[in-house]
């Protein structure tokens, strides 16, 4: 029997071929059943767990009412956007935003994600940001942007 050694602890080689086997596997699953490790199915605000999952408006009206937040029934804007691949200062400033809420965006840098924009009334919009179905970040903001921009969670 072949025995390979790593830091001082003995293997059988059948040992690494069956961890060999079981990686391949797991990544073939992984592109079969397209699974994004980064996307968080479910968060936590105020202590209580919420779905992630926006597939659709009343999904993520579902979701904007986990916030407390009252929305219009407008329709929302949608619109296609991509995370910046380099976060400058104002970024970086609006991710710190997201970590209120349990949510990062430095995971979806580079990816296209769809932007939807509520109207909250006739002074604030609600934006949420969703990466391939799921909500990943959001923030509330004035309609006549004047630099007021806050996290849905406050």
């Amino acid at each position: 029997m072949f025995i390979f050694s790593f830091e001082n602890k003995k293997y059988p080689l059948k040992f690494l071929f069956i961890m060999i086997c079981m990686s391949i596997i797991a990544t073939i699953f992984s592109f079969i059943f397209n699974i994004d490790w980064r996307i968080r199915r479910t968060a936590e605000f105020n202590g209580q767990k919420y779905s992630t999952s926006a597939e659709n408006i009343g999904e993520i009206k579902e979701l904007i009412g986990h916030f407390g937040i009252n929305i219009s029934d407008k329709p929302p804007k949608i619109e296609n956007i991509r995370i910046p691949m380099k976060f400058s200062p104002v970024y970086q400033k609006y991710n710190s935003l997201q970590y209120d809420i349990g949510m990062d965006l430095e995971k979806y840098k580079g990816e296209n994600c769809l932007k939807y924009t509520f109207d909250i009334d006739e002074n604030f919009v609600l934006d949420i940001i969703v990466y391939n179905g799921h909500f990943i970040g959001g923030d509330i903001s004035e309609k006549d942007f004047n630099g007021i921009i806050k996290s849905i969670g406050s």
